[in-house]
């Protein structure tokens, strides 16, 4: 059964509530539709303003929140239309790579994942529209800064479940034999250390510690929250865990 064929921009879910946004008749117009009754019910067509493009669908407290290049659009269901805040700062990329919201706050959060580049960690306060960077020069196990936009790919970001106002971010980075990563706990742009799990290489008769990557991240049932790196899966049975669950992952055998 197709329930949305075409023009399908982004998908986002929030407590059992399921919304869609896709395109419109114009570049810079779309729609936003909820899961009801077994189909996609939609609200106004919106536009977005000051020519931006539209980089991503979130579900805030009071309904969809659609995050342009230039400006935040909401829906306000008691005024029945959107609301739109513009950008004051910019956002570094073009694509959002990975972005979420916290339960019970209006920021938005900006995940950029560019590799042995960084990318690093944007905050939006919905309200205001002011943009931030959030970083930490506090050092991890591994001797490194928690977060920096010039090292630090950000993988993964999901609304912490313990926390209502906080985010949680993973991040990850293999590059020409060094690994770092961990996840962070963000709570209004101040970052903490939830997890990192350490080791040390061994280069020119020197100790080099290193961190182990995570490179993508999910929440699970009750509170749990799931890690993937190389070849493992990490299950937290929450973001305090200091001592996850380690899954083998199946090794990928290709018959040619």
């Amino acid at each position: 059964r197709v329930v949305a064929q075409d023009g399908v921009i982004d998908m986002a879910k929030r407590d059992g509530r399921l919304w869609l946004l896709r395109q419109g008749e114009r570049p810079n117009q779309a729609e936003a539709a909820q899961w009801l009754d077994g189909r996609f019910q939609a609200l106004p067509h919106l536009t977005a303003p000051f020519g931006a493009g539209i980089l991503a669908l979130l579900v805030g407290r009071d309904g969809p929140v659609i995050l342009t290049s230039r400006a935040v659009i909401s829906w306000s269901p008691t005024a029945r239309k959107w609301i739109t805040t513009r950008l004051k700062g910019r956002l570094r990329a073009d694509a959002a790579n990975v972005t979420t919201m916290p339960a019970a706050a209006n920021d938005i959060y900006i995940g950029l994942d560019l590799g042995e580049w960084g990318g690093g960690l944007q905050r939006i306060d919905g309200d205001t529209g002011a943009v931030t960077e959030v970083e930490s020069t506090q050092k991890g196990a591994d001797k490194e800064e928690l977060l920096s936009h010039s090292l630090d790919p950000v993988t993964g970001l999901l609304p912490d479940p313990d926390d209502g106002a906080c985010v949680l971010a993973s991040t990850g980075l293999s590059h020409m034999g060094f690994t770092n990563g961990r996840l962070l706990k963000v709570c209004r742009g101040r970052v903490s250390p939830a997890l990192e799990i350490p080791f040390a290489i061994e280069v020119n008769d020197r100790s080099i510690p290193q961190s182990t990557p995570f490179f993508g991240m999910a929440r699970g049932r009750a509170g749990q929250v799931w890690l993937v790196s190389y070849g493992v899966l990490y299950r937290l049975s929450s973001p305090s865990d200091a001592h996850p669950a380690k899954i083998d992952l199946p090794t990928l055998k290709l018959d040619i």
